[in-house]
């Protein structure tokens, strides 16, 4: 090679080195700095004016001071180092976690003249992955501190994380369920579900299929469960996101309030709203069958007397008396119903005209019986109507039953019509 080749060469060597976005630094066999490229200088705070033939320890901790020694025993025996993670000082004082490769310098004659290192600053990768386990750590511990249970599996269908919650409800153990098959794991709990179908079928579904199910666990006791499945995008393909929540408490506040909605807090029957529910399911039940169903309607007489005379608590009374009397004489199927003030609606499936007659007079006499201190006889008067061919629906039977009974008031109450 030309001295204008090697020239031309060595031109091209020094532009690469010095546009090197990693710090470049060669040393001789005693140490000492050769050449320091510009960042080198950004890296280490220190100009390679300054810094070019002092000794390399100027950047190396005293508690690493015989590592050039070991780096160039390495080099000498033909082991070159490749990524060996270190520490080295700035001119400020400040450690920086750095990457080392390192690499033999030839002499003229191919003898061993120094060594050529590649310092890489991995201060904020180190930052990053701490960053990153620290992240980790967190949401491992959100996720097992919840009470929802959760678990995630790939694209095979396979669970790659489950929390504690979810491992409880599955009787398996975590780490029995990471690399168990979703789907064998779901087919697991059916036998503790009371009706495991919806389950059953969250389980075979697509991974793209998305759903909401509830269902009632009866393991360890029973409890209402809602069951939320979604598609989530994982590096390997879609997964799926599956989280139990345990909603016994949430239900049987929700029934409660249905329950209040639908009940007379004084008496405990059904207010209006639940009968009208009631009494539409028994007229479509009739029509479905071809079976008769009959209404009473009956009121308490002279209850306002008995309000204006001994008050609103004592009419209370009066109310659930009465109520209370009627529901003991009643089927099972029969309903009694609190259709307004003191005015109660039987609802009578399978009874015809007659049939609701002459229960009704029955209940009549029954509640003639009643004997309150201090309250003259309580008595009621009442109306029957049986639910015709020709009605659309309930409410033209309900009405003539209701005008009948003010037919019976009319004639001198504690009567049947």
């Amino acid at each position: 090679m030309t001295r204008t080749s090697m020239s031309r060469t060595r031109s091209r060597r020094d532009a690469i080195v010095e546009s090197s976005a990693d710090a470049i630094v060669s040393v001789d066999m005693h140490g000492r700095v050769l050449d320091w490229n510009a960042a080198a200088e950004s890296l280490f705070g220190w100009r390679a004016s300054e810094i070019v033939g002092r000794p390399i320890g100027t950047i190396v901790p005293p508690e690493r001071a015989d590592e050039t020694a070991w780096l160039i025993e390495h080099v000498r025996r033909g082991d070159p180092i490749r990524a060996l993670e270190t520490v080295r000082l700035a001119r400020d004082g400040r450690r920086l976690r750095v990457s080392v490769t390192t690499s033999p310098v030839l002499g003229d004659g191919d003898e061993l003249a120094g060594l050529s290192s590649i310092y890489r600053d991995v201060t904020i990768d180190e930052r990053l992955r701490f960053d990153l386990q620290r992240s980790a750590a967190y949401l491992q511990a959100v996720l097992a501190g919840m009470d929802s249970g959760i678990v995630l599996s790939d694209a095979a269908g396979r669970i790659v994380y489950a929390n504690r919650p979810f491992a409880d409800l599955s009787g398996s153990a975590e780490e029995r369920l990471v690399g168990a098959m979703r789907a064998e794991v779901l087919h697991g709990m059916m036998e503790h579900l009371r009706e495991p179908e919806p389950l059953l079928r969250l389980a075979d579904s697509e991974p793209s299929v998305e759903g909401e199910i509830e269902f009632v666990l009866e393991r360890p006791e029973p409890g209402v469960f809602r069951w939320s499945s979604r598609a989530v995008p994982l590096p390997d393909g879609a997964g799926r996101l599956d989280v139990v929540r345990d909603v016994t408490n949430e239900t049987q506040l929700r029934e409660m309030y249905m329950r209040q909605a639908v009940t007379d807090p004084l008496t405990n029957l059904l207010n209006r709203l639940g009968g009208h529910q009631t009494i539409a399911r028994e007229v479509a039940r009739a029509r479905r069958h071809g079976s008769p169903l009959s209404f009473a309607m009956f009121d308490i007489d002279h209850f306002k007397r008995v309000n204006d005379e001994h008050g609103h608590g004592v009419g209370d009374d009066v109310l659930r008396e009465v109520a209370d009397l009627v529901v003991r004489s009643i089927r099972g199927d029969d309903a009694l119903i609190r259709w307004g003030g003191e005015e109660f609606l039987l609802v009578l499936p399978g009874a015809r005209v007659e049939q609701a007659r002459d229960l009704a007079r029955r209940l009549r006499a029954k509640v003639a019986g009643i004997a309150l201190e201090g309250l003259p006889p309580v008595t009621i008067s009442i109306g029957v109507a049986e639910l015709g061919a020709e009605d659309s629906g309930a409410e033209a039977a309900i009405e003539r039953a209701d005008r009948r009974m003010y037919s019976a008031k009319a004639a001198g109450r504690d009567r049947v019509e």
